[in-house]
């Protein structure tokens, strides 16, 4: 094989993704003018650095034959590039639920040495990435900034809402084991004008160490900045409720009861205000929505 002496590493990530603690990413990585005809040739690695204090966390990826990259011109010669894919091994995610809180810069390396690293930033095809994720206890940011790709992890239960805040529940029912909560949470600094914009989840909080999350959806309604006094600034998707109006089935958690939090996850703050209702989960696949106890 015919190489130049100076291999170039390139990466494409076409997918990258969280779910609850999971990690998940998938695209190309691999050497310019450098055959690779089967994982044997690359050895590929991502890691997570902590911003706020330097440590690494580093781990193997997989590859994923892209066999319609066997014959790629490059400098005058046809290359190899079928190991140029590349995952999570066996697609499986990487468990980043150990993490501590902080941000993470993200970097990937291609190499044809096993003992060398060469790291650079994720360069991405997915425009303005900005993707949210929860387990019971954390919530998990996926961003762009520049050409930069990072992650952030903090306690889904957030601080309390400014004073300037505004939160009602507008409507709220059980039938079984399912239950429906939606209502108004707006914040001053977190301008919700679109979807996708912020998160919201539904804490369900049986004690600090036992507790569910769960993610919620949004609704539009208009007049919503109103609220909070400001006639300027678009607050119109600042409404939370369980996906597609149809409740949450909460037959697989522990009986028992439990306050409710709703958390607003925007940038990389988390707003957090209680709600007014408890959840009462019993043992005969039943559950109500009582009012909290003053």
């Amino acid at each position: 094989m015919n190489n130049p002496i100076t291999p170039n590493p390139i990466n494409q990530i076409e997918k990258i993704w969280m779910k609850d603690a999971t990690f998940f990413i998938e695209g190309l990585a691999y050497l310019q003018g450098y055959d690779a005809p089967d994982y044997r040739y690359l050895h590929k690695h991502i890691k997570f650095i902590n911003l706020l204090d330097d440590s690494v966390s580093e781990f193997g990826l997989g590859t994923v034959p892209k066999r319609e990259l066997s014959s790629q011109p490059f400098n005058g010669q046809n290359y190899n590039y079928t190991a140029a894919g590349t995952a999570t091994a066996g697609f499986k995610g990487i468990d980043i639920g150990f993490f501590k809180n902080g941000i993470y810069e993200i970097q990937i390396s291609v190499s044809a040495d096993k003992n060398m690293r060469q790291y650079a930033s994720l360069v991405m095809t997915e425009q303005n990435l900005d993707k949210h994720s929860a387990d019971n206890f954390s919530e998990y940011r996926l961003f762009s900034e520049g050409d930069k790709v990072y992650l952030t992890k903090k306690d889904i239960l957030g601080n309390d809402v400014p004073s300037q805040s505004h939160i009602s529940i507008e409507n709220a029912w059980v039938n079984g084991t399912i239950f429906h909560i939606e209502g108004e949470f707006v914040v001053a600094e977190a301008p919700l004008s679109n979807f996708n914009q912020g998160q919201y989840y539904l804490i369900a909080q049986k004690s600090i160490q036992h507790q569910y999350v769960f993610g919620l959806g949004q609704v539009r309604k208009n007049g919503l900045g109103l609220k909070i006094g400001n006639t300027t600034a678009n607050y119109n998707a600042s409404y939370f409720a369980t996906p597609g109006l149809k409740g949450i089935d909460v037959q697989d958690c522990e009986p028992g009861l439990y306050e409710l939090y709703v958390s607003l996850a925007y940038g990389n703050k988390i707003f957090t205000a209680k709600l007014n209702k408890q959840l009462k989960l019993e043992n005969s696949n039943h559950s109500n929505l009582p009012n909290a106890s003053q």
